[in-house]
């Protein structure tokens, strides 16, 4: 290993040490203005975003200077964003839109009021645009390094979503997909194409003219037809000028040279002129990607690098500045691209020791990234697999997962497998983003590392602790945990590692708690996981604590107070910044939560928004549930059930692909429980028997797996028994059941069985009993708003509390079927006069009045989307928000009350 891994500081990720990133860098000496472009970018709210395309050296980064400096001048809150491959990182580029948005607008995080649902990451954000009071231009410079398509996807639906005041300026050397879909096809994209950005013969005289060279008119287009106004090229023709190798006579000729191979030219017009000292210096600081004089100093020996640097800058040599104080600066692409070849042709043998000082100059400045990069490229993988072993901990906390497993992937195997928390790091990383494969054989590894090290008590726990989420990941609950039982959890105060490895076994022991129906003990495990998680600053597993902590009361018959502590944490300010991998698990819960207490739009807003990550990175039980939920709330928000089945459909074929037979099976009784509504029963219980969804049964009876409390195999047979009418069948199921769940504490599931009891009775024709039962079940679930457990049963329980609602004398029980019956658009008397809205709650924006009339015209969402050239999801979105708007539970209520207000 490197001797100097004493010297490594504990690493710090981004901060103070990116702000660079978030500054404009100084336009280039004599850069000209493009008023030709610019009038056509800066018309008030007329596009969402900008797209400036084009090669290196096509001027894409001046233009946006000077669109952001004439933005500034007319008043316009303005935030930059430059953008490299580790933006890549899901949690990482969640980060840095919030940053670029709260740099824009000023308005701290903590000052804005929360929203009824809570704030996700782009609900936070468009709330913060909403709230700048005036117009907004964001530029993200080098879009075309994002490639993860989790990123691509939150940007298009915060593009999508964004207020009229707001523009986003992108510039890229690839075409975005945005660039090409249907918000071009709205009009609300334009595309600045390169053949726009290149210099026509007007802006080349306006440009030789400045810097002392004028021109006709024939001669501009001559050298205009000649270099196809490549801007580039204007700065060579300054570069010249200042050597005096042209005038205005050999202009032409001059530039001739240019067709021909790019590097000879610079060498011959460029270079050639400077003194050694400084061509030495820029040939040995080419190989880095961002330059200060500190770490130009360490490389060069030049303990005058920062005026060397702005001396570069004033020259016009390619070089700009990436802040406005001059710290930090960059090369050209083209130039460096030059000079990189150049050091490769002439001292080859200097490049390593290059790579290397800068590696050693960034380890101890603590930028642990860069010094990865430059150690790999310097041959001295010691180094870099030090620096990552000792950041790992701290990536693997703050949920920096890809990072890890990208950062993995560059090292050999032999050098993992030297560092133990380097192995340990690589497996956590693998494990929670569902590589299934690549984290077994990581387990494997891990575990011969441990091995060899027989007498390490730590390492031994760590491999347990390890071994029990894999087979949690894996669906084998027993297996896991046969490796955690006998490993106490540990609460005193320890290393960020053991806090982060404490609260994942508090969790699994949460889980296993839950399927036993445990819940006093599940809360107390899940309060444990959820401390540990915040001591350790394990965002990541503190997330999974919190949505224990909900489901535990979700399940045991403490759903509001669940809803209120969801919306709490989804609120706070933490978890805003943090990235989308930390939502996915409170996302998950949180949509349940939603869901089960009626609010079906929001619910399905919530997770439409975060499926993808949510498919990405959570074990079988969150994934039932968030596919679960998602589909039935599309089901309720568009009675079209296209979106339901699309969604059954995808929860299915992720269940095949990441062979989770579980996730299979759940889908398929889901697709059951709908064809029993629809009273299409024929061959429906065949799905079951397909294959692919077979389950090895590896839990005890009376234990339940906590996502299939009211949707496991027993309901699904009770169910087929109901609609085959094998009422003796459903009867001894239900009543074997019904006991157990009330022994157990299982309020969820016990008014679920209530009311599929309530049906039995009334398909045996026994009414009276039917409504007996049926109001006791409302008894038990009024006070905490289960709402949808009744609407999921269909048009009979409907019709069953309908009839129960005219012999109810309690208020707040008749107010409660109400309510379920409007969730369910069950048609119940005109609201009266005390019920009829005044005025709208808050105004609806131009947007969700166009959704509004096209809805009460009996417009479905997939229709809706398709006329306003956006996405189902955003159409989601807005419903969501028109729904609070109007005080409306569904369609028909918008409907009603939108014709009241006269808003159609």
């Amino acid at each position: 290993m490197s001797d100097s891994k004493n010297k490594l500081a504990a690493p710090v990720a981004g901060g103070a040490a990116l702000a660079y990133k978030f500054r404009p860098p100084l336009p280039p000496p004599h850069s000209i203005q493009r008023p030709r472009l610019l009038s056509g970018t800066l018309g008030a709210n007329r596009y969402s975003a900008v797209v400036i395309q084009g090669p290196a050296g096509h001027g894409k980064t001046t233009l946006l200077q000077q669109i952001l400096q004439r933005a500034k001048d007319a008043g316009t809150e303005t935030g930059w964003l430059t953008l490299d491959m580790r933006d890549n990182d899901v949690s990482r580029f969640n980060t840095s839109l919030t940053t670029l948005v709260n740099t824009a607008v000023k308005i701290h995080p903590t000052n804005i009021a929360p929203l009824p649902y809570g704030n996700g990451a782009v609900d936070h954000l468009l709330q913060l645009l909403d709230g700048a009071g005036g117009p907004v231009s964001l530029f993200l410079d080098e879009f075309q390094t994002l490639s993860e398509p989790v990123n691509i996807a939150l940007f298009d639906t915060l593009l999508e979503r964004c207020p009229p005041n707001v523009t986003f300026y992108l510039g890229s050397r690839s075409v975005p997909d945005l660039a090409r879909g249907r918000l071009m096809i709205s009009g609300r994209v334009k595309w600045i194409t390169p053949e726009e950005i290149c210099f026509t013969a007007e802006e080349v005289q306006v440009f030789l003219t400045l810097v002392g060279l004028h021109v006709s008119k024939a001669e501009a287009n001559a050298f205009r037809e000649s270099t196809g106004g490549w801007p580039a090229v204007l700065q060579l023709v300054q570069l010249a000028l200042k050597g005096k190798r042209i005038g205005r006579s050999t202009l032409l000729s001059w530039i001739s040279g240019f067709q021909s191979e790019l590097r000879d030219y610079l060498a011959d017009n460029i270079m050639s002129d400077l003194p050694d000292r400084k061509r030495r210096f820029l040939l040995r600081t080419s190989l880095l990607n961002r330059l200060s004089a500190p770490l130009c100093q360490a490389i060069t020996g030049e303990s005058n690098a920062q005026q060397l640097l702005e001396e570069l800058v004033v020259e016009g040599l390619f070089v700009r500045p990436l802040d406005v104080e001059q710290h930090w600066f960059t090369y050209h692409l083209i130039f460096s691209s030059y000079l990189n070849a150049q050091i490769e042709s002439e001292t080859p043998q200097d490049i390593q020791s290059i790579h290397r000082q800068a590696a050693l100059w960034y380890r101890d400045n603590n930028y642990p990234e860069e010094t990865i990069h430059h150690a790999i490229n310097a041959g001295d993988l010691d180094l870099a697999a030090d620096t990552l072993e000792i950041w790992a901990p701290q990536l693997i906390c703050s949920a920096r997962l890809q990072t890890m497993e990208n950062l993995c992937e560059l090292l050999p195997k032999a050098q993992i497998s030297m560092r133990p928390m380097l192995a340990w790091g690589r497996t956590w990383a693998l494990e929670f983003l569902n590589r299934k494969d690549k984290a077994g054989l990581a387990l494997n590894e891990f575990e011969d590392i441990v091995c060899s090290l027989p007498n390490s008590i730590t390492l031994s726990k760590s491999l347990k602790i390890l071994k029990g989420v894999d087979a949690l990941i894996n669906d084998k609950f027993g297996e896991s945990m046969a490796w955690l039982e006998k490993i106490p959890i540990e609460t005193r105060k320890q290393s960020i590692t053991s806090f982060f490895e404490m609260g994942a076994l508090a969790n699994l022991k949460t889980i296993q708690c839950l399927y036993q129906g445990r819940f006093t003990e599940a809360r107390e495990f899940a309060l444990i996981g959820e401390s540990l998680g915040y001591q350790g600053e394990a965002a990541f597993s503190g997330a999974y604590s919190t949505s224990l902590v909900a489901l535990t009361m979700i399940l045991s018959g403490e759903l509001k107070l669940a809803l209120k502590q969801l919306t709490d944490e989804y609120n706070r300010k933490e978890m805003i910044v943090q990235g989308s991998l930390v939502f996915a698990p409170l996302s998950t819960v949180y949509g349940f939560a939603l869901y089960e207490s009626g609010n079906f739009v929001a619910a399905e807003s919530l997770l439409s928004d975060n499926i993808d990550s949510i498919s990405q990175t959570l074990p079988v039980d969150w994934l039932i549930l968030a596919y679960l939920v998602l589909a039935r709330a599309s089901a309720q928000s568009d009675r079209s059930h296209a979106d339901c089945i699309e969604v059954l459909d995808n929860g299915e074929r992720l269940g095949l692909i990441s062979r989770l037979p579980r996730l299979v099976r759940a889908m398929r009784r889901e697709r059951i429980r709908i064809a029993l509504l629809d009273n299409s029963c024929q061959d429906i219980s065949l799905l079951l028997d397909m294959p692919g969804a077979a389950t090895d049964g590896n839990l005890p009876d009376s234990w339940i797996y906590f996502s299939e409390d009211c949707n496991d195999d027993k309901i699904c047979t009770i169910r087929l028994a109901i609609g085959s009418e094998e009422p003796e069948l459903a009867q001894a199921l239900l009543e074997s059941a019904i006991a157990a769940a009330g022994t157990t504490g299982r309020v969820r599931r016990k008014i679920k069985l209530m009311i599929l009891q309530s049906l039995l009775h009334l398909t045996s024709m026994e009414k009276m009993l039917a409504q007996q039962v049926l109001a006791a079940t409302i008894e038990l679930a009024m006070d905490q708003d289960y709402i949808s457990t009744f609407v999921d049963e269909g048009p009979q329980c409907l019709e069953l509390l309908a009839e129960l609602l005219k012999n109810t004398q309690a208020n707040s029980a008749a107010s409660f079927i109400r309510r379920i019956l409007v969730a369910g658009g069950y048609n119940i008397s005109p609201l009266g006069d005390n019920d009829k809205p005044c005025a709208l709650i808050e105004n609806l924006t131009k947007k969700e009045q166009a959704i509004v009339k096209l809805l009460t015209s009996g417009a479905s969402n997939v229709e809706i989307a398709d006329q306003l050239y956006v996405s189902r999801n955003t159409v989601k979105f807005h419903l969501k928000n028109i729904y609070a708007k109007l005080g409306a539970k569904n369609r028909t209520q918008v409907t009603n009350i939108a014709r009241r207000l006269l808003l159609v």
